[in-house]
């Protein structure tokens, strides 16, 4: 007998692909969030000449804000364990992130302790929006 994938069930009834098409609505919704961050950081900077402190600081809020939100979301969908679940979107956040920066500027692999900041604050930012769902229910 073969096992499928997506014949898992978790706590709460639903099957692991269901929980994986989850994962990637609510990482969708973190970009988006990411997004409208950045355009409110780039009009600060095109109008009223903030410095590279306040650009970095919005930079670092976006990461944060946008995985707690994705593991805020997608932790209300999950019967237990709430803060692994937001830890691995947060996780993926980062992940997609990474993946994107690699692509377009080849020399990533020179802020290696950057990576590990930006990597940290992700996992940490999904864990807490986990944890906060959780008190929740």
């Amino acid at each position: 007998m073969a096992y499928k994938f997506s014949n898992y069930v978790n706590g709460k009834g639903k099957t692991m692909k269901k929980t994986a098409m989850d994962i990637v609505k609510y990482l969708f919704v973190a970009y988006v969030v990411t997004m409208i961050i950045l355009a409110i950081i780039a009009f600060l900077l095109f109008k009223a000449n903030v410095s590279e402190g306040v650009v970095n600081g919005g930079v670092v809020f976006s990461y944060i804000f946008s995985s707690f939100i994705a593991g805020l979301f997608f932790c209300k969908h999950q019967a237990d364990r709430k803060f692994l679940w937001g830890a691995l979107v947060g996780f993926l956040y980062f992940v997609i992130i990474m993946v994107v920066s690699i692509i377009l500027n080849r020399q990533l692999f020179m802020q290696i302790p950057n990576l590990f900041s930006v990597f940290t604050l992700c996992t940490l930012g999904g864990m807490m929006g986990g944890m906060l769902q959780s008190e929740k229910n």
